[in-house]
């Protein structure tokens, strides 16, 4: 099953909604449509920028599933602003230059969000 137009827009919606939800205002979000391997993924960087990725092709019984296609993409979103949440420090995990101190500034940052939210 393709994902269409209104669809990859109602995505963006979620996220967004789950952006403020999650007080991530300071982050900037990118969205993109494209056949990947998985449900969507997501690219982040230390400078609060992600890139979201939702696969434009779904198998039809995982929708049926998931409960439809719209609270399967709400649960999508979640789950990859749920990756931003802790973007950075995974960001910085895999640079060699990453200090102990920017390791932790961006640990403290994502327990902070999730104190808010959990």
């Amino acid at each position: 099953m393709k994902v269409t137009q209104k669809q990859f827009l109602l995505f963006q919606n979620y996220c967004k909604a789950y952006q403020q939800e999650f007080g991530l205002n300071h982050w900037t979000l990118y969205f993109r449509l494209k056949k990947i391997h998985s449900y969507a993924n997501n690219n982040t960087d230390d400078q609060y920028v992600a890139t979201i990725t939702l696969a434009d092709e779904y198998d039809k019984s995982d929708i049926d599933i998931a409960g439809g296609i719209n609270l399967h993409l709400m649960q999508t979103a979640k789950h990859e602003m749920l990756h931003v949440i802790i973007g950075k420090l995974y960001f910085l995990g895999w640079k060699r230059d990453t200090s102990s101190k920017e390791l932790l500034s961006a640990n403290e940052e994502a327990v902070s969000l999730l104190e808010k939210i959990i």
